[in-house]
């Protein structure tokens, strides 16, 4: 009975530890600046091109590494294409930064369908997570809502979850009704925070 009890204490103790490095990392996060352009190639279907500008004031970027197969990318694309298209709007933008990767064999899974409103960015000098300090985190906090200074608004997927996805439509209108920026009484108030523990 005693062995028990001190499992049961000891698995306690880790997961407050857990919970405690988990909030940390939020807290990290949250409403910091995310820089996302320098040192990528924006993969398109014919060419790439190495100066990149993202007119959007509002994007949703997500980080994938090399071990992501081409045609579950490609799937995910032509969600993300399809999420972005419901919002009717031009003001939204979907940005997928890959680890470094071959580019004909990114460029042969690009068509009209999974390019609305996407881009595609190949990370050529490996750096954007080092860059954005998210190098050390697990892979559930690398999906982010960006607001027009492009700073952190929401975490998690939107694609891989629905209650994290309703919660994007809802700070994505709260964003165009307020020309892409987060209301400062907001900002003072609750943090919206949310992740899926889901795997990719």
């Amino acid at each position: 009975m005693r062995n028990i009890f001190i499992c049961f204490i000891t698995v306690l103790f880790s997961f407050s530890l857990y919970s405690c490095s988990e909030d940390q990392i939020v807290h990290h996060l949250f409403y910091n600046r995310v820089d996302y352009e320098k040192g990528k190639q924006l993969i398109l279907r014919d060419t790439i091109v190495t100066k990149i500008c993202v007119n959007a004031p509002i994007k949703i970027i997500t980080y994938f590494d090399s071990l992501i197969c081409t045609k579950c990318f490609a799937n995910y694309l032509y969600t993300a294409s399809r999420f972005i298209e419901s919002f009717n709007s031009d003001s939204i933008v979907y940005i997928c930064i890959l680890q470094p990767r071959a580019i004909d064999e990114v460029q042969s899974i690009l068509n009209d369908d999974n390019t609305k409103n996407t881009y595609i960015l190949n990370d050529i000098t490996n750096d954007y997570l080092r860059r954005n300090g998210i190098n050390d985190i697990p892979a559930i906090y690398t999906t982010f809502l960006l607001d027009s200074n492009d700073e952190i608004a929401l975490i998690g997927d939107p694609l891989k979850d629905n209650e994290i996805r309703l919660l994007y439509e809802r700070r994505i209108r709260t964003l165009t009704e307020n020309g892409g920026y987060i209301p400062s009484d907001e900002k003072r108030g609750l943090r919206w925070v949310f992740h899926s523990r889901k795997r990719r």
